[in-house]
């Protein structure tokens, strides 16, 4: 049996969640043009809730299936999952969505896989307003990757993104690394997408509002994140070399919104509490990437955290040196995480004035 398209929901405990998702998905892929043939999945990285069984239930035009990781727990796991069934059942286009998400709409599968389904495009992106306000997006995968590998792609870390079947070809030939198997594989396929010169667009899909998450939580998410984009330039470091500057194609347009996130005082308590601890525990390693004056800046009592203008003076000096220590990403990228925090604290009241 094969399909043209093949759309997988990843979870994690999102029972709540999951049925309307899944309703919004298949009202979307009765909307493409051509009437083409379809399989939703869901795959459930263990949960200890009834994600499962609320998927299975749902009533649907299109066939579902669940299934569980078969490798290591974690997002990249689920998602590897999903792009093996999709090569088994030779899917054209493969999209993703994340399973929390309330203000999905039928729109948001018509703009994501209309474009690769019609052959325009090879990869498609999101671009939306988040209810999480963007620190992971503005302060580490956005300028991480515009500045590697010369692409200013809105959403690097979106949930929502759909490829051809190529790339999912691709993306299984290169072997997981454990921040890859978990929340690095947004960033893994985006990046692996442009190195290999897909057609990149960008489809506009409004708002989009999920799963609360406090800001001190979005840390292990980050450090995934940055080891992810270590290893994908390290790993492609002759061709980063000889790179131009890449295009991205806006395709669908959606409303103009926008989301102002309010960090509660007891979440910036546990930022200013882990940036303090981490910078004394990781000075040594500072030390050899950051100027003096900087270092004396991090340490200095009353800080408030650290400002737009220090941000690029700390990420790209600790991104070049890690690159010079192929064996020490993890190292360098945990090492960054408290400077992050200290960032996130000072761009929460930025956003917020």
């Amino acid at each position: 049996m094969s399909v043209d398209v093949v759309i997988g929901i990843p979870s994690r405990d999102e029972e709540s969640t999951i049925s309307h998702v899944t309703r919004q998905v298949d009202e979307g892929l009765s909307r493409l043009a051509g009437d083409p043939t379809a399989l939703i999945v869901n795959v459930d990285n263990s949960a200890t809730d009834g994600t499962r069984s609320a998927f299975l239930s749902t009533s649907t035009r299109y066939t579902k299936e669940s299934h569980r990781p078969d490798r290591a727990a974690g997002k990249g796991a689920n998602v590897r999952t999903i792009l093996r069934l999709a090569s088994r059942y030779e899917a054209r286009v493969v999209a993703l969505l994340d399973a929390d998400v309330r203000t999905v709409s039928p729109d948001w599968v018509c703009r994501l896989v209309g474009p690769v389904h019609s052959s325009t495009a090879d990869f498609v992106s999101p671009h939306y307003a988040t209810s999480q306000g963007g620190p992971l997006r503005a302060l580490i995968s956005r300028p991480l990757v515009h500045g590697l590998f010369l692409a200013d792609i809105d959403q690097p870390t979106g949930g929502e993104v759909a490829f051809t079947a190529a790339l999912n070809s691709a993306f299984q030939r290169v072997e997981p690394s454990g921040a890859v198997s978990r929340y690095g594989i947004d960033i893994f396929m985006i990046t692996e997408a442009l190195l290999r010169g897909a057609r990149l667009a960008c489809a506009d899909l409004g708002t989009k509002v999920h799963r609360p998450r406090p800001w001190h939580t979005i840390t292990p998410i980050a450090r995934d994140v940055v080891t992810a984009v270590l290893e994908q330039a390290h790993r492609n470091r002759r061709g980063l070399r000889e790179r131009q500057p890449v295009s991205v194609t806006a395709v669908t347009r959606g409303p103009n919104t926008s989301v102002r996130r309010t960090v509660e005082a007891a979440e910036l308590a546990a930022l200013s509490r882990d940036f303090r601890a981490g910078v004394v525990r990781h000075e040594a390693l500072y030390r050899e990437f950051l100027s003096p004056a900087l270092v004396r800046a991090l340490r200095a009592d009353g800080t408030d955290g650290i400002t737009a203008a220090q941000w690029p003076d700390i990420l790209f000096p600790l991104i070049r040196h890690a690159l010079a220590h192929p064996n020490a990403f993890d190292e360098f990228a945990a090492a960054l995480m408290p400077l992050f925090e200290g960032r996130m604290m000072r761009f929460a009241n930025e956003s917020a004035a």
